[in-house]
C-alpha cells in the first residue's frame, strides 16, 4: 500500500490525473456536495493507476481540496 498527497481541483472541464513529478492534481466535473467530488476523486485515481475503485482510498482530508490517498495494487 502507497499514500500520495493529491490536490483536487471542483467543477473542471474534465476529469484527469496530472502529475508533474512533484505534486500530483486531480481535475473532476463532480461538484463538491454530498461526496460526489471525492467519489470521482477515487473513480478518477482508480483508472489513472489501473486498479479497482475498491483499492483507492482517502485517508485524510474529506472535506479538503488537500488529500492522503490510500492505493492498494493488490486488492
Amino acid at each position: 500500500m502507497r499514500h500520495i498527497a493529491v490536490t483536487v481541483v471542483v467543477h473542471a472541464a474534465r476529469n484527469a490525473v496530472v502529475s508533474d513529478g512533484r505534486a500530483i492534481k486531480v481535475y473532476v466535473t463532480a461538484p463538491a456536495v454530498g461526496g460526489k467530488a471525492n467519489a470521482a476523486v477515487v473513480d478518477a485515481l482508480a483508472a489513472h493507476f489501473g486498479v479497482k475503485k475498491r483499492s483507492v482510498t482517502i485517508i485524510r482530508g474529506v472535506h479538503s481540496r488537500k488529500k492522503i490517498i490510500a492505493i492498494d495494487a493488490e486488492a
